[in-house]
């Protein structure tokens, strides 16, 4: 596999796992923060778009990896691709159980 998709898809999935760290589990998580005395469990978050959007950048990172693993011909390339999709699994069910 060309070293430019490679490097475009690790990045890619780098940024993806970060934007799931990154963002809150509710969108009242920052009250927590403003006022000590609310909390954010005591709000309603009807609306999912919060699982929506974690299971999109799950969807995009495992796409992109699945990709290099099919496509890489070095064996460190397809075991870089399969850890990143390992980290991707993990940290998206991490985040969407919270």
């Amino acid at each position: 596999m060309r070293t430019p998709l490679r490097i475009a898809a690790n990045l890619v999935s780098v940024v993806a796992l970060a934007l799931i760290l990154l963002l809150p589990s509710s969108k009242y998580e920052w009250i927590e923060t403003a006022d000590p005395s609310f909390s954010a469990s005591n709000f309603e978050d009807a609306g999912g778009n919060h699982m929506v959007v974690v299971s999109l950048l799950m969807v995009l990172v495992l796409g992109a990896q699945l990709l290099l693993l099919v496509c890489a011909s070095e064996k460190r390339h397809r075991q870089t691709a399969a850890v990143f999709m390992l980290v991707a699994v993990v940290v998206g069910l991490t985040k969407l159980t919270l």
